[in-house]
């Protein structure tokens, strides 16, 4: 079984589990470990690091998979072993704005189109290549709406080569923040959210499991900010 380090850059709410994922340090890519169960989603025992906390963004974690499981909307998905995941270090700000440099996408596309959402159908005909990416997104704004249930939701508004998106935020820290905060509907910058306006924000966007619309979204599974120095 072969074993990997990753750079976490997702930690994500799932179906009542969570999604994991990261890019490998020896660049050969992204890696979103799963579950054999029918969501996939890792528990709390999965995703607990040996020094006894969860896994966070930036962490330099090194973890066993057991068998490749690719899904037409998640070409990226390995089977975990029962293993510890092991913590390695932590990157600073300063290296990762270097290291994840040549991992950005740049736009206007995500995963082949500019909606927030891909139909299975068409996926079921031409699989998907990537269901992970890495964006730098322009003119962000922070959401606070409700849910087609009339339930509380939080999405990212922002450009990216020119194109705009309007993605649901799961990344757990992320989202809890912004619920913490108490604010009621409407947009808010990132300076409201607590971000200074010289640091760098980068996105984490995954394709999510098909809903019961058979539609793929495109979701925030990971926020991070990368403080300037000085």
């Amino acid at each position: 079984m072969p074993e990997v380090e990753i750079v976490c850059l997702a930690n994500s709410r799932k179906i009542g589990d969570r999604c994991v994922a990261g890019l490998r340090t020896d660049g050969q890519g992204w890696i979103r470990p799963v579950t054999d169960s029918t969501s996939g989603g890792l528990t709390y025992r999965n995703y607990t690091l040996d020094n006894g906390r969860p896994a966070e963004l930036l962490d330099v974690i090194r973890l066993t998979l057991s068998t490749p499981k690719p899904e037409v909307f998640q070409p990226e998905n390995w089977i975990v072993a029962s293993d510890r995941w092991r913590f390695i270090r932590k990157l600073s700000h300063g290296e990762a704005s270097r290291i994840l440099a040549s991992f950005r996408v740049v736009g206007p596309d995500l995963f082949g189109n500019q909606s927030d959402r891909i139909a299975l159908t068409s996926l079921t005909v031409n699989p998907a290549s990537a269901s992970l990416a890495l964006v730098e997104p322009r003119q962000l704004e922070w959401q606070v709406t409700t849910n087609i249930n009339n339930r509380r939701q939080t999405r990212a508004s922002f450009l990216l080569g020119g194109c705009q998106y309007s993605l649901v935020v799961t990344d757990s820290v992320w989202h809890a923040k912004l619920r913490d905060l108490s604010f009621d509907l409407g947009y808010y910058s990132n300076e409201q959210c607590g971000v200074r306006a010289q640091d760098r924000i980068l996105l984490t966007v995954s394709l999510g499991q098909p809903l019961s619309g058979g539609d793929c979204y495109k979701l925030v599974a990971g926020v991070v900010v990368l403080e300037a120095e000085g």
